[in-house]
């Protein structure tokens, strides 16, 4: 029978960059032996490690290549785990005019992607019809940019849990070989949620004066009736990234 960590992986895997049969077999039938590996690091924190992961390239739009890393079971595992364990903090996030889409947890269910972008498209086009102005900012190599102990450091204040705060800090540390960029793997709903949330503190920033702000991952759009409100906050949000090393 399988297990809620199961099921979000078999439900993820057909989106994956690499979904591999392997995947869907492990999910389905060692559910018990790697929830023993993983308590098993969470026990002897010294000894035992996460390994070091295989450098892949996948496709992206204009023959470019996106870079990142595939998981083995153990580490694949553990992601979609702590992922599942905080699904009630993985929620929308709405604040007055302020929406950030995404992937989050509805109902215990991951929601998918495209249905959350769908909706960033229909509340973006309704905007620019309501207002005069609109920009738009994206950021460039967003994952592979991503600086690991200031998503670690970001983790920590998002679990308020020591022990999973150092076992998620290990985990961006070892997968990458001890690298400071480029530790967040690319491809999986978890990582993509992560990657989602390591954004909210420019959500919530009061600073902000936009009438409308719309973000989808590293995608942000920001509408008013006065250019100048928006040329401010355009730079005070790149001025946010550039203090995670973004741009």
């Amino acid at each position: 029978m399988n297990n809620p960590v199961s099921d979000f992986i078999l439900d993820d895997l057909k989106r994956t960059l690499f979904p591999l049969n392997l995947s869907e077999y492990i999910a389905k039938y060692a559910q018990s032996h790697l929830s023993e590996l993983i308590n098993k690091i969470y026990s002897d924190k010294k000894n035992e490690n996460f390994n070091p992961q295989t450098r892949v390239y996948s496709d992206k739009p204009n023959r470019a290549v996106r870079r990142t890393l595939k998981l083995d079971p153990v580490a694949e595992w553990y992601i979609y785990y702590i992922a599942y364990k905080y699904k009630d903090k993985f929620q929308l996030l709405k604040n007055n005019n302020r929406y950030t889409y995404g992937y989050i947890f509805l109902n215990d269910n991951p929601v998918p992607g495209r249905e959350s972008y769908k909706e960033f498209k229909e509340n973006y086009y309704n905007c620019r019809d309501k207002f005069q102005y609109s920009m738009e900012l994206d950021i460039a190599n967003y994952f592979n940019s991503i600086y690991h102990h200031d998503l670690h450091n970001w983790f920590m204040k998002f679990s308020e849990n020591d022990d999973d705060s150092q076992i998620f800090g290990k985990f961006l540390r070892e997968i990458n070989t001890g690298r400071s960029i480029d530790c967040l793997p690319q491809g999986i709903y978890p990582c993509k949620m992560i990657g989602n949330f390591y954004l909210q503190d420019i959500d919530d920033n009061g600073g902000l004066r936009s009438e409308s702000y719309l973000r989808f991952m590293d995608d942000f759009a920001l509408f008013d009736d006065n250019k100048s409100i928006l040329y401010e906050d355009l730079y005070k949000i790149q001025i946010l990234l550039g203090n995670k090393g973004l741009s």
